[in-house]
């Protein structure tokens, strides 16, 4: 029993991310465990993808439209369990 525990613990540790976050860059683990900080730049990377400037309004705008959909997926994800 105790060396079941202890490879699942193991196991579960092994899932984390060097930067201590969990689940794949973007998932909605990832986004439970990441701070405001990497969700942030996780944002502003992808709108900078999108071809926004760093700095402007409309990156702004974009990170802000990123933030709300992805708010808007968690809660129909966790609407969808019950």
């Amino acid at each position: 029993m105790r060396m079941q525990l202890l490879v699942s613990l193991l196991l579960i540790a092994a899932c984390a991310n060097p930067d201590g976050t969990h689940g794949q860059v973007g998932s909605l683990a990832w986004f439970d465990s990441a701070s405001q900080e990497q969700i942030s730049e996780y944002f502003t990377q992808k709108c900078e993808g999108y071809g926004f400037r760093r700095g402007t309004n409309e990156i702004a705008q974009c990170i802000a439209e990123e933030n709300r959909s992805i708010r808007h997926i968690r809660a129909n994800f966790f609407l969808n369990l019950s």
